[in-house]
Order: C-alpha cells, then structure tokens, then sequence
C-alpha cells in the first residue's frame, strides 16, 4: 500500500478516535491495516500523556470529523484549538490514509459511525448560496479554518453541508463557510467577512466591483446574511 501521510490536529486519542486498536511498531502497524478490510488508516504517534510517553499504532475504521490541523497557515480560527497531546512531526510519526480506492467495498461489513449532531439547527433562509461570479480565488487568503468530515459520514451532503454552516454561526466573525470534497472527505473552509472591492472592470461609469475572496475552488459557498 502507498500510504498518503495527513495532517490532523488530534486532541485527545482516546476520546476522537473511536474504533482505534493499540500495536506496536510502524511496519507492523501498517501490516495490521492492510489485512483488516474496514482500516482506512493509521496513526504512529507518541501520546505524551502516557507514561513514558510510549509510541503508539492505531488503526482507524473512520476519521471522523478533522479540526485544528496543525499544517494551516491560517492567523483566525473557529474551533478551540488547544495544544495537541500527541506527537508526530518525526517520521515514521504521524497520520497516514490507505487510498480510498483501497477501502472495504463492503461497508455494511464494517462499524458503523454517523456525523454527529450540530450544536444548533441550521436555517438556509439566514445564509445566501453565492454563484461563481460572487468569488475570487486567492491562494494567500491567511485567514481561514478548514474542517474535514469523513466520506463514510458524510454522504448525505445537505446535512454535512448544515453541519458546518452550524460551526460557523457558532463564531460571530464567521461570514462565509465553502463546501467541497476530496476522495476522502468533504472539506468545509470557513472564513470571516472577506470581500474585496475594486474598480470596475464592467461600467465606465467608475463603479466598483466587490467580489468574495476564497482560498479554493469549491462546489459551494456560502454567505451567512
């Protein structure tokens, strides 16, 4: 298996990661996943609130929900992000997914998880779905938080989609949430009030245009109103 390494932000081992066993040692952390038809993938980490602050091998059936990753550049958040309890930035150490296309085709085999409920009940009539021509894309956007939901609970891509718009309307800076996928996962990206306004490229009469800035494409953007 070619392993592609992740970048999770995970507080608590045994409180996040439901479904997880405990081995030793990388390869054979990796040899464990490749014969168990449900693991999608393994973390190698050194949980220093055990003692000794052991390695640790956990095999995952489901990545769950995914916050506070510790890759972003980003200078604004909207989850609580306290310091990780886990360490993984030493190789072999870290979080690693099997290529979905080597996930178990038989699903219902499988534990199953759902998404959670939301702390609060969404209505769309408080948000505006935005068309392409409303956004601009800028790689350098810096302030941004990103949510990963799992693909195995997040099928349903209204109900992921109100999910995030959820976490968003939990902030009060939090202006605009974009809806996406990954073979994975769907990727929410969440940002304050970002929009720009420039000149007019469209009248003579020295209008401005304002546009959403947003770091990605997306299928959909969101506008809280």
């Amino acid at each position: 298996v070619t392993w592609v390494p992740l970048v999770l932000g995970v507080r608590d081992l045994r409180a996040v990661l439901p479904g997880s066993h405990w081995f030793w040692g990388f390869r054979e952390c990796e040899r464990r996943c490749d014969e168990d038809p449900c693991c999608r993938g393994i973390g190698y980490v050194r949980d220093t609130q055990s003692p000794g602050s052991d390695v640790l091998c956990l095999t995952l059936n489901s990545f769950g929900i995914q916050t506070c990753g510790e890759g972003e550049r980003t200078t604004w958040r909207v989850q609580y992000c306290t310091p990780s309890k886990v360490e993984t930035g030493v190789y072999p150490l870290g979080w690693y997914e099997k290529p979905v296309n080597q996930w178990t085709k038989s699903p219902r085999l499988c534990p199953s998880f759902e998404l959670r409920v939301p702390s609060k009940n969404v209505s769309l009539s408080e948000w505006r779905l935005l068309d392409a021509s409303s956004t601009l894309v800028d790689p350098s956007v810096s302030t941004f938080d990103i949510i990963h939901i799992s693909k195995d609970i997040a099928e349903d891509l209204d109900r992921t989609r109100d999910w995030c718009l959820s976490a968003c309307e939990e902030a009060d800076s939090c202006a605009v949430v974009s809806v996406g996928r990954t073979d994975s996962a769907v990727r929410c990206v969440l940002y304050p009030d970002t929009v720009a306004c420039g000149p007019s490229t469209t009248t003579t009469t020295g209008g401005q245009d304002c546009r959403l800035v947003i770091r990605e494409s997306a299928l959909q953007v969101y506008l809280h109103k």
